[in-house]
């Protein structure tokens, strides 16, 4: 697009914005839930175009899916055409275009470094599900210290503790930043300043001021940080946000500009969504993991369950409906939902953590400091596990073995597929240990069917003593390396190590007697435990074999998951090559 949006006009620029919205919903292969993030900070996005020289000033996106209006307006719409999500980074074509893609909270800290690095404006857009988070505390409190000129854009799309406004509140925000309103203040402080007489006047009246705002208008917990708060504006009314930007040119220090999205009244677009992102293309036949493990988890009513998820699509619908008083969602620490968990299991219920893999790495140590893990009736969810679509290194789900290294009190299960991770699920439901169950981010046909075997290990393709040899794998990949050899008629044993961090000692006995080659392959975590447990083993018990390792532990993370096989010759028919 690459268009001046200074030289246009308020209603022109909205009639861009519906350009927009249609060309996200009805061009590009994003998903609805992204589009539906992206129209809420549509008209921000344009507001800021219109009023700065985002050539130069910095915009900084806390949340990095949230930055497609912005790769339009600036020239590179064509990049969302074969994107399902989309997290970019520095382009090296707008030298300050910043688009965050680590932990929620943590834009503030780019914008933070950046305001006091560069001279030219700096802007973060912000979610408000983000002051849930320790991180953007973290961010804030070093942001009262600096006292940068920073001016961060609060999304309120009412996901937090935020205290929500009227519309008398509205409408004296409305006559703060009018221009007639900012002119008499300047013209009175002038007046009042100059007088010795009348400068007491002007101290009052600042005090009457800085009370009422603090009283009536403000959330205080800006005002704590030393932060000056401006606000609520209509999200959609673009004549108010070119006059709340202009007004932040005049803007010392840091300021909030909070922006409703929420508002009675506004209007609402008709987005046409073609059938393939929407659920209803979807057959009736296929479900997701999530509504898979819902259906069990809503057969136990023993079962407290908290949820780290501000997407719908993380919802456990089935469960919040039969047990609203047992389902409890936040968008917290880690250290918080722990903190939650051990208050309510205590009379007798059983606890079930679901969390983004993201997250999972800081669990364990609050799961240490409250309980004996030894006996913990406790089972976590780990959501989105495995490579991921996006090139953002954070994105992919590999980060969670380093929970149960070194601690054998753990259990870390995946099934293969839905089946089996329902199955697992309802395993770990009637232990009384601490499992921890990973889950990709998929949708698969529904199997009803029950699982033959028990065991923590399964053998998919059975070990014989005249195998080429033996590939030890879990997760998905396990059904890929059994299509490709079915289909090829290859003489390969496949064993489906479900339980990722305990071997099964009979299996691999088998393999060491048969004297069989065996090909480890793990693309699902940066640290290979499964590699870890199956060398312990055959180390403690004097065997050796021959035994070749694929897995991701020294890769270039800096890509999506399709490119990172490619490039490393990470994939299955890579795999299959080392006994053809």
């Amino acid at each position: 697009m690459n268009t001046d949006l200074s030289m246009m006009s308020v209603k022109e620029l909205e009639v861009l914005s519906n350009e927009i919205a249609v060309f996200l919903s009805e061009k590009t292969a994003v998903d609805v839930e992204t589009i539906m993030r992206n129209i809420s900070v549509l008209e921000i996005t344009l507001a800021l175009h219109k009023v700065f020289d985002i050539g130069k000033d910095a915009l900084i996106f806390d949340d990095g899916k949230q930055s497609l209006v912005h790769q339009i307006i600036t020239g590179r719409s064509n990049q969302l055409k074969l994107r399902s999500k989309t997290n970019m980074y520095l382009d090296s074509s707008h030298k300050s275009d910043f688009y965050q893609g680590g932990k929620i909270g943590e834009g503030l800290a780019f914008g933070l470094a950046h305001a006091l690095l560069n001279e030219h404006s700096t802007f973060v857009v912000l979610d408000d599900y983000s002051l849930n988070y320790g991180t953007t505390y973290e961010a804030l409190l070093q942001i009262s210290k600096l006292k940068p000129d920073l001016v961060i854009v609060l999304i309120d799309e009412q996901q937090s503790l935020l205290r929500h406004y009227s519309t008398m509140d509205t409408a004296i925000k409305s006559v703060r930043i009018s221009k007639v309103y900012t002119e008499l203040k300047k013209d009175m402080k002038f007046v009042l300043d100059s007088n010795p007489l009348s400068r007491p006047i002007l101290s009052t009246l600042s005090r009457v001021r800085d009370v009422l705002k603090e009283t009536v208008l403000e959330p205080t917990i800006f005002t704590q940080f030393g932060i000056d708060y401006h606000g609520p504006i209509d999200g959609q009314n673009l004549n108010d946000l070119t006059k709340i930007f202009e007004l932040s040119k005049k803007f010392q220090g840091p300021n909030i500009i909070h922006v409703q999205t929420r508002v009675k009244e506004k209007k609402q677009r008709k987005l046409v969504f073609p059938a393939f992102k929407t659920d209803s293309d979807r057959p009736e036949s296929y479900a997701d993991y999530i509504e898979t493990l819902d259906s069990v988890l809503s057969l136990h009513d023993d079962i407290i369950l908290i949820n780290d998820a501000h997407l719908t699509s993380d919802q456990y619908k089935e469960f919040m409906f039969l047990y609203p008083d047992q389902y409890h969602t936040t968008s917290g620490s880690v250290q918080i939902m722990v903190s939650m968990i051990s208050a309510l299991i205590r009379n007798g219920k059983k606890g079930v953590i679901s969390l983004s893999s993201r997250l999972a790495p800081d669990i364990l140590m609050p799961l240490n400091n409250q309980f004996d893990l030894k006996n913990l009736p406790i089972t976590v969810i780990i959501r989105d596990c495995g490579l991921s679509s996006s090139k953002d290194p954070m994105n992919h789900g590999i980060h969670d073995f380093v929970l149960a290294n070194n601690s054998p009190n753990i259990s870390i299960v995946m099934g293969k597929d839905m089946n089996e991770a329902a199955y697992l699920l309802e395993e770990a439901l009637n232990s009384q240990t601490l499992t921890i169950l990973r889950i990709p981010n998929a949708s698969e046909k529904i199997n009803i069917e029950q699982l033959n075997s028990k065991d923590i290990w399964d053998e998919i393709i059975p070990v014989k003593k005249d195998s080429k040899g033996v590939i030890i794998s879990f997760g998905p990949s396990i059904k890929q390396f059994q299509r490709k050899i079915e289909i090829n008629d290859l003489d390969i044993s496949l064993i489906n190590a479900r339980s990722v961090n305990t071997v099964d000692d009979i299996i691999l006995k088998k393999i060491y007697d048969y004297k069989l080659d065996v090909l480890i392959y793990n693309c699902e975590g940066r640290f290979d435990l499964l590699s870890h447990s199956i060398f312990k083993f055959f180390a403690h018990h004097g065997m050796s074999l021959n035994i070749k390792v694929l897995n991701i532990e020294t890769v270039d993370l800096e890509y999506a998951s399709k490119d990172l096989k490619n490039a490393f010759h990470l994939g299955v028919d890579d795999a299959l090559k080392y006994f053809t």
